[in-house]
């Protein structure tokens, strides 16, 4: 959901829930319950978190699920596919297929 993504993002940003509630103009506690999936922001609210995360709003929102996330995982290591034209060998989609399994637990439900 989309609270995992939060707390990720200010992780990565090195900064604190105080300090993005701060740049946010709420209060802390506010900030804590969306990253906690007990309030969910409106809609100026997302476009805020989007902007001092960098990200879209889009990605803020999706999520996927765990069959999806299986799907994905089994095309990176078996699927038709190019990266900048060209088509990776075993080794690269085994690493490809290991880096996004190791973000799914933060994107995925």
């Amino acid at each position: 959901m989309y609270w995992k993504k939060l707390k990720l993002l200010r992780e990565q940003m090195e900064m604190s829930q105080a300090e993005v509630a701060q740049k946010l103009h709420i209060k802390q506690g506010a900030y804590s319950r969306y990253e906690l999936g007990q309030r969910q922001p409106d809609y100026d609210m997302l476009i805020k978190i989007a902007k001092l995360y960098e990200v879209s709003v889009d990605y803020l929102l999706n999520t996927c699920t765990t069959e999806e996330a299986t799907d994905l995982c089994h095309y990176l290591l078996t699927g038709n596919y190019t990266i900048n034209g060209c088509i990776p060998n075993d080794e690269q989609r085994q690493l490809i297929h290991d880096v996004v399994t190791a973000i799914i637990p933060h994107i995925c439900d």
